[in-house]
């Protein structure tokens, strides 16, 4: 580090500390109660304070602030004073002389003194101290100050002892304002120059009530019931501008006591939250506010809207009047699409912001953030910054990102239940010879999909079983699919859709292993991982089957088939279902309460055909050709 950087974080250093550590001076009190030199009673606009010890030197200075209840007085008005003071002999000119910080400036001022003039022995001197009306309102510090045999003058206050023998003592006084401050509680409604601004727009805003004397605190708010001080912010009167929709008021004080102005609202003409999800491709930007193409839509902010720091689309800079347009170029310009928002850091100066606002009040906390991202070379970078109270402040998510040469995805947490959310691209430029591009930007929810749990088979027959099951939490919004299979293979497709936690498996095949596969339906195409049970059905028995089918069949035709079969009884039993199996075991066909089946889109091959009917169940071979 230099010599002169050393000497300018020294000057800084020290400037900072003198403003940190603002406090009255000190007057060395040495030999101050060498000889009983002390006031003894102080009496001032309710202060009635006694205490005569004065042994030591520390005792030449005491501080009775806030041990002693502050004076109360009011710019304007004048108050009497008396103070008594003594020493060991009774002898000698006693001189005493009052000070009060007026403006509050830690400074004991010629022109804030009072001289309560001389007495000799023990004596107690009174006087007349008029306040000033232009006073500042509010606790500040009296120093009461007594010397033996040598006068005191105004400038005095912070003048060491030294030979002279005497005490000090310092009081806090609460100032009040004028007689004025009753009016002043009542401060009405909050008056504003506009009732809408654009980012940026000055407006002022007033109190339909004003008086001279108390105190203004002016606050905003975003949503109408949390309140915060806006630094500075302390006239009767504010100028200010805002980048969205916010609430205002006055917080009026005086001689202890407050009031608030109504609220106002000022509208924004710029950007509207948005709910989620988001996905922003940056094809179509549009104006706003008297800017043109400055915003990729209503949702969105450009600071500042024009010139080489503003954000753009990749080939609309001219509206931002970038100079030189064509430097700072990447290719390709978009990651999906045709366009892709730009910085143009290969001319700006400073710093660019994008800034995105999203209400994130419903749904997890969490929330995941992607976008894609270029910037080929250079020590430019990007920062993503999180507000969750509409801009006021700000907070880092996640590192820098410096250089990429390619276009690169890159994804962020937030972690939000505002409805006043701004998510901020943060663009900080090197003047070297490439922009930043952000492309395909997206936040959504973080969708908690969870498996449903306890899954379980009862009753379980030759021909049907029970599936039941605990369901998810939470609880999905689509509910659940489910597959049920003779082969032990997760699937690798969507399943059959259902809603209730239970379901009944039926007609089956008597002695088979099933296997049921069950997942959640979260919506938005977020499902749960496979969860499965298996199962194998009872054997059928074959008595009632070798009645039926002793001296009549049940037959397939035609055989083999190439477009339908039927099936037929010769004695008229009803059909309750038929399932077609491939080799493999995968069913390929299905129908209930039918006596046609048709195979039209099934592969040539050997399949069985399940037949099921209220008395039993039976197989049958069939070829399927083209």
């Amino acid at each position: 580090m230099n010599r002169l950087v050393r000497s300018l974080l020294f000057v800084a250093v020290f400037f900072q500390s003198e403003l940190s550590a603002q406090t009255y001076c000190t007057p060395s009190v040495q030999m101050a109660c060498f000889y009983g030199d002390k006031i003894v009673n102080v009496i001032f606009a309710g202060i009635n304070h006694t205490d005569n010890v004065c042994d030591v030197d520390g005792d030449g200075q005491k501080d009775f602030t806030t041990t002693v209840t502050p004076a109360q007085v009011t710019a304007g008005n004048s108050y009497s004073i008396s103070v008594g003071a003594e020493n060991s002999f009774s002898t000698g000119t006693e001189y005493i002389r009052i000070w009060i910080d007026f403006n509050h400036n830690y400074t004991f001022e010629a022109t804030e003194s009072f001289d309560l003039g001389a007495g000799t022995g023990n004596t107690l001197l009174t006087a007349t101290i008029a306040i000033p009306a232009g006073a500042v309102p509010g606790t500040t510090r009296m120093r009461v100050m007594y010397r033996r045999t040598n006068a005191l003058n105004a400038g005095d206050a912070c003048h060491a002892y030294g030979n002279y023998r005497g005490q000090m003592k310092d009081y806090a006084v609460t100032i009040n304002s004028s007689s004025n401050c009753t009016s002043a509680l009542t401060p009405g409604n909050t008056i504003a120059s506009l009732s809408s601004a654009c980012p940026g727009e000055l407006f002022t805003l007033s109190l339909q009530n004003t008086v001279s004397g108390p105190t203004y605190q002016w606050q905003l708010s975003v949503n109408g019931t949390a309140w915060n001080n806006i630094p500075a912010a302390t006239a009767a009167t504010l100028t200010t501008s805002q980048s969205t929709s916010t609430y205002y008021r006055c917080q009026v004080t005086c001689d202890g006591n407050s009031g608030t102005s109504n609220p106002q609202l000022i509208g924004t003409n710029g950007p509207v939250y948005t709910t989620l999800p988001l996905n922003e491709s940056f094809e179509l930007w549009s104006n706003q506010c008297g800017q043109t193409n400055n915003v990729p839509g209503i949702s969105w902010l450009t600071t500042p809207a024009t010139g080489n720091n503003s954000f753009r689309r990749d080939d609309q800079g001219a509206s931002a009047a970038w100079s030189p347009v064509s430097s700072g170029a990447y290719s390709p310009v978009a990651s999906q699409g045709s366009h892709s928002a730009r910085f143009h850091t290969a001319a700006a100066t400073s710093t660019g912001t994008l800034d995105l606002y999203v209400n994130c009040s419903t749904g997890p906390a969490e929330k995941v953030l992607t976008f894609d991202y270029i910037n080929t070379s250079g020590a430019d970078a990007l920062t993503i910054l999180l507000s969750t109270d509409g801009g006021t402040t700000f907070s880092p998510v996640g590192s820098p990102i410096g250089n990429s040469t390619i276009w690169t995805t890159q994804t962020r947490t937030i972690t939000s239940v505002s409805a006043f959310t701004v998510v901020r691209f943060s663009a900080a430029s090197d003047q070297g010879l490439s922009d930043i591009g952000i492309d395909n930007v997206s936040l959504q929810n973080v969708v908690v999909c969870n498996p449903a749990t306890n899954l379980a088979v009862s009753p379980l027959t030759a021909t049907s079983a029970t599936v039941s099951w605990t369901a998810a939490v939470p609880v999905p919004v689509s509910g659940y699919e489910y597959v049920l299979s003779t082969i032990n293979t997760v699937p690798a497709g969507n399943g059959t859709d259902i809603s209730a936690s239970t379901l009944v498996n039926s007609p089956l095949l008597p002695s088979t292993t099933y296997y049921f596969y069950l997942r959640s339906d979260c919506g938005s195409g977020e499902y749960s991982e496979w969860t499965t049970i298996s199962f194998t059905t009872a054997a059928q028995s074959t008595a009632s089957l070798d009645n039926i089918f002793e001296n009549a069949d049940m037959l397939i035709y035609p055989n083999p088939a190439n477009d339908y079969i039927s099936i037929e009884s010769s004695t008229g039993i009803d059909i309750s279902a038929v399932k077609v199996y491939a080799l493999t075991g995968e069913m390929v066909a299905e129908t209930r309460n039918e006596s046609t089946l048709s195979f039209r889109g099934i592969a040539p091959g050997c399949y069985f055909v399940h037949i099921f009917t209220p008395a039993g169940n039976c197989t049958r071979k069939l070829t399927v050709t083209q």
